[in-house]
């Protein structure tokens, strides 16, 4: 299991925050980013995955969490840009 250097940091204007969490398994991380909590998931052989996308994983967490931004930046400008086309085929007539 990769151990975290970082606690906070900045990525692409969001705040990713790494913080320890203890359950009876023992000490489990949290990913926070904008201080909101992200589900993650665990493989078999220890690598990490993020719940609302788990086609990535990696046992580097940093990384992870920076993937997740830049994946959830790409879901968002798809989505504006759906929303934008479909308001064009709706528009004046």
């Amino acid at each position: 299991m990769e151990k975290a250097a970082w606690k906070h940091k900045k990525y692409k204007g969001h705040q990713l925050e790494l913080r320890s969490s203890r359950r009876h398994e023992g000490e489990e991380p949290e990913l926070l980013i904008d201080a909101q909590l992200i589900p993650l998931g665990r493989l078999f052989d220890g690598t990490y995955y993020i719940q609302d996308n788990a086609y990535d994983w990696d046992s580097d967490l940093s990384a992870l969490a920076e993937r997740f931004v830049d994946y959830r930046s790409r879901v968002e400008q798809r989505r504006r840009q759906k929303t934008g086309e479909e308001g064009a085929e709706h528009g004046p007539a």
